[in-house]
């Protein structure tokens, strides 16, 4: 196992400021980023709603769809409210749980720190109390308003046609369940390769690896693959407004990707230490959480039809 270098650089612990005049300030800033991130996804969440509601009275949007509607459902019926609040409530249940998967190896939680076990035989799963409201509107993002986001803009480029070269297998229920199980062992499989003698990058490229099989197995659209592939950039680099407020730090940190910019370890910006290990795990959560808010588009669908 890589040798665990210490966490006494890491800035704004709780328990370390207890006794430091800034601590007001970091908590406050701590307050005010997590409700900058709520915020945001709100206000997105509305400007889909409004954009979706225009496109849906554009005939030449609609006209032949731009995905399949037997395998994919319209961004309108992602972004219905049953939808996106199954979706957050997967976020907030399971998501703790995926991710206590490979977080021992990965990472330290500072802040409100939260272990379960779930039976004496099973491994304490360690968390933090930030994470269950994260992963909620992390899931309902990626799941619901981002994939439809992603599907929007697709279908206004010209000769873009997003549909799948080839339908991938199982109604909508089995892929669901096969992103979920395949991302389960990718999160594993990262805390094995973690764990191993192998360098992180190119642990990171096995997994996406990975990754990219799963991605053909559930999806196979390319608008799914790109915010796959942003969302592994964007969810890292998401996390330093966290980092730097001290919520949690990285066991053995190989700053990715803000390396390239000057942060590397020997800056002393510790708030930059992240794991390129986590980029294809982003990934893979992204795959997942379409696929089940494909499914649930689809369960919301057949439910309201059935009891009209």
């Amino acid at each position: 196992q890589r040798a665990q270098p210490s966490p006494s650089g890491t800035s704004g612990r709780v328990g370390e400021l207890a006794g430091d005049s800034g601590a007001d300030m970091r908590l406050a800033l701590l307050v005010f980023t997590v409700a900058a991130h709520e915020t945001w996804a709100m206000l997105h969440l509305s400007l889909l709603f409004r954009t979706n509601t225009i496109m849906s009275g554009n005939p030449k949007v609609n006209q032949g769809g731009h995905t399949k509607a037997t395998i994919f459902m319209q961004s309108k019926e992602i972004l219905k409210p049953q939808v996106l609040s199954s979706l957050a409530a997967v976020g907030a249940t399971a998501g703790p749980l995926v991710d206590a998967i490979h977080n021992q190896a990965l990472l330290v939680y500072d802040v409100l720190p939260w272990s379960l076990t779930l039976f004496a035989a099973a491994p304490t799963a360690k968390t933090s109390a930030l994470i269950p409201p994260l992963l909620a509107m992390a899931y309902l993002l990626l799941g619901g308003v981002l994939p439809a986001a992603t599907e929007a803009l697709f279908s206004l480029l010209p000769l873009f046609d997003n549909r799948p070269f080839s339908s991938p297998a199982g109604s909508p229920a089995q892929r669901a369940m096969y992103a979920v199980c395949s991302t389960l062992l990718i999160i594993k499989a990262s805390e094995l390769l973690q764990m191993s003698p192998v360098q992180p990058a190119e642990a990171s490229n096995i997994l996406f690896i990975a990754c990219m099989v799963q991605w053909f197995l559930c999806d196979r659209t390319i608008s799914s693959l790109a915010l796959a592939l942003i969302v592994s950039v964007g969810g890292p680099v998401a996390e330093l407004p966290f980092t730097f407020l001290g919520c949690w730090h990285y066991i053995s940190p190989d700053y990715w990707p803000l390396a390239f910019a000057g942060f590397g370890p020997d800056s002393g910006s510790t708030w930059a230490g992240l794991s390129c290990i986590t980029s294809p795990c982003y990934f893979a959560v992204t795959n997942d959480a379409i696929a089940l808010g494909r499914f649930f588009a689809v369960a919301t669908t057949k439910h309201e039809q059935q009891q009209s």
